[in-house]
């Protein structure tokens, strides 16, 4: 399909609107004044305009952020034109998978209906055009029924094949990384028939994350004792920065601080990302976000002295930029909520 400079143009103008809802580092910093969360709720109303949680409760300001955010991608997706459309679907994919796994641990841990009910999010099923598959993932009581339920989805080889695997050893570890990876081998595949300009920029993104995805599960797994023989299948390896030789590389790693080592190694001449094997030297939870973020900003960087005057090019990097950034946001503010909640429950 030939995308034309006013598909782009019409868009631009749509998302000028939206941009102004963005966050900039002054706000998000004044997140850690805030003491209790009906004042969050009212300064968050300020970007999510949308926003209005039935109660003041961290879950429901989650819930309520995310779905902020649905509403925000699908005024973009129905403006966009068809690459962006298709690659902003297969965005929602990841929620799909979040859904299907709520309702997999509904199952085996037997939650009640409403409870499953109120943790998924039924937007991005609704874009997706595949509700009737969610409802029949919140009706069903054993694996039988879930096996029926994925049978015409491209879940169906990954759900059969984790259920085996957990009726054989009872973990979940199998179907939750398989999942995963479906998320990011489907964003690849779609990007392979995007036109040249669109292809650049998913791709980009997609590779990121990989290599975001790759550097947390071996960390994590690492941390928590877990065989790398057990992840070898689940990390993937062509991200922007690690490539097959060196996920070969970081997969032998027999400690944290063997992989740190082999870390540095890998990213000496990369100069941008040298920094990251310092900071996952240090033990602290918040390196995950940051390094999320870290990220997302140099994959946005890499685009900023090409873009200049070009409509095309501007409106897809702006499109990447308010989602991405939104993504970042609703995470500040969901931490902030659980740290309040957690000073109050001291008090």
């Amino acid at each position: 399909m030939k995308v034309t400079i006013d598909d782009y143009g019409f868009i631009f103008v749509r998302l000028s609107v939206i941009k102004s809802l963005l966050m900039s580092e002054d706000d998000l910093s004044k997140l850690a004044s805030i003491g209790d969360l009906e004042s969050l709720g009212i300064y968050t109303k300020r970007f999510f305009p949308s926003f209005s949680p039935e109660e003041n409760t961290v879950w429901e300001y989650e819930w309520t952020l995310w779905n902020t955010y649905f509403a925000i991608l699908e005024k973009i997706l129905i403006a966009a034109p068809h690459p962006i459309q298709i690659f902003l679907k297969s965005l929602l994919v990841k929620y799909e998978i979040l859904n299907l796994k709520i309702c997999i641990y509904g199952v085996i841990e037997q939650t009640s209906l409403e409870d499953r009910y109120h943790r998924v999010f039924d937007r991005p099923s609704k874009i997706l055009e595949r509700y009737d598959f969610l409802k029949r993932l919140l009706i069903m009581k054993n694996f039988e029924d879930l096996i029926k339920a994925v049978h015409s989805t491209p879940y169906r080889k990954i759900v059969e094949e984790g259920v085996q695997k957990f009726k054989e050893s009872g973990d979940i570890f199998y179907l939750e990384h398989s999942l995963d990876k479906f998320y990011y081998t489907n964003m690849i595949e779609k990007s392979r028939f995007f036109p040249h300009r669109e292809k650049n920029f998913i791709e980009g993104f997609i590779r990121a994350e990989i290599d975001y995805n790759s550097l947390n599960l071996i960390y994590r797994a690492l941390f928590n004792g877990i065989s790398l023989e057990l992840i070898k299948p689940y990390v993937i390896s062509n991200g922007l920065l690690f490539k097959h030789n060196e996920i070969k590389i970081l997969i032998t790693s027999s400690s944290i601080h063997d992989f740190i080592i082999k870390l540095k190694r890998i990213l000496k001449k990369q100069k941008d990302f040298a920094i990251i094997p310092e900071k996952l030297s240090d033990p602290n939870p918040d390196v995950w976000s940051w390094l999320s973020e870290f990220f997302l900003n140099k994959y946005l960087e890499r685009f900023q002295t090409s873009i200049v005057d070009d409509i095309p090019l501007i409106s897809i990097s702006l499109i990447f930029k308010l989602l991405l950034l939104k993504q970042n946001e609703i995470k500040r503010i969901s931490a902030r909520a659980i740290q309040i909640s957690l000073a109050e429950e001291k008090y």
